[in-house]
């Protein structure tokens, strides 16, 4: 009888460790979706900032002054924060720095130059040229940052994309 309770008590033993290992390897599991939860959800928030931004620009003149300052500097954050989130990619930390000095030319003819367009005819027509060619960069950079996005937004099985590879001629 001992015989056979030893051998109960060494199956118990395994049970058990396959037990905590599985419940180990699920916890694991479930921290690294997490991870990546919280990786997409802050990468998209560059991204939505980014687009909320560029839409206040389009209509400047109409967003109020109280919220111009918190738009400008949730963008910021979000393109100083891209540096970070998308660390082994900087061409998205310098498409967003691009916006945002294209962004001046547009809020700064808004806020200053379009006062003087009856004064200064030829100096706010070059900033107006300079104001609308920032503003259609900014538009199509939005584009441009959702092709450098995918990778990182992509919540599929795997947290990148994989690039096709190219048949051999």
């Amino acid at each position: 009888m001992t015989d056979a309770l030893k051998v109960l008590e060494g199956i118990a033993t395994v049970v058990i460790a396959v037990y905590v290992a599985s419940v180990g390897t699920f916890q694991w599991f479930t921290a690294r979706d997490k991870l990546r939860l919280d990786l997409y959800d802050r990468r998209f928030d560059v991204y939505l900032r980014a687009v909320d931004f560029m839409q206040a620009l389009m209509m400047w003149s109409s967003v109020p002054d109280e919220e111009r300052l918190p738009k400008r500097i949730a963008f910021i954050r979000a393109s100083r924060e891209s540096q970070f989130l998308f660390a082994d990619d900087l061409r998205i930390f310098h498409l967003l720095e691009e916006f945002n000095t294209r962004s001046f030319k547009v809020t700064g003819y808004v806020e200053e130059l379009s006062k003087y367009v009856a004064i200064m005819p030829k100096e706010t027509l070059a900033a107006y040229d300079e104001k609308q060619s920032s503003l259609e960069w900014i538009m199509a950079s939005i584009s441009e940052l959702e092709i450098l996005m995918t990778p990182y937004l992509a919540f599929g099985h795997h947290s990148r994309i994989r690039k096709p590879k190219r048949p051999k001629p």
